[in-house]
């Protein structure tokens, strides 16, 4: 399986500490990141990702007005929210907004990995519960 990802955070640790993560999984053959929704709907035109790890809070341009776009235009991307704090009404407006994930930003490695390839193979997996 080779996937083609972009990891969305406007904290610039957390998206490079998940970069040099998923980096370590020979199925992902490119990564890209964006530190705002505005930059993400930029990437996406030369680098059409599989995968989209979108964060929930960002400045400007939240998470899921980034996701509403997205899949405005380009609706056969697969995005998994990432939040730090998810509340049940988050969740459900996730799900309803078409996302295929959402999950904490405490994951581990494994289960964000395994996540990752369920999405991209058509899944869903929303680890915390609406």
């Amino acid at each position: 399986m080779n996937l083609n990802l972009l990891i969305v955070d406007d904290h610039a640790v957390v998206r490079e500490g998940l970069e040099a993560m998923l980096r370590l999984e020979v199925s992902f053959t490119s990564i890209a990141t964006a530190s705002s929704g505005t930059e993400a709907m930029q990437v996406c035109v030369n680098h059409l990702p599989d995968v989209i790890l979108l964060d929930v809070r960002m400045p400007g341009t939240d998470g899921f007005s980034t996701l509403e776009e997205l899949m405005q235009n380009w609706p056969n991307i697969r995005v998994i929210m990432l939040s730090a704090s998810a509340n049940a009404a988050e969740i459900k407006l996730a799900r309803r907004l078409s996302s295929a994930g959402y999950l904490s930003k405490s994951t581990d490695r494994v289960t964000l990995v395994r996540a990752i390839k369920t999405v991209a193979a058509g899944g869903t997996c929303f680890t915390l519960k609406a």
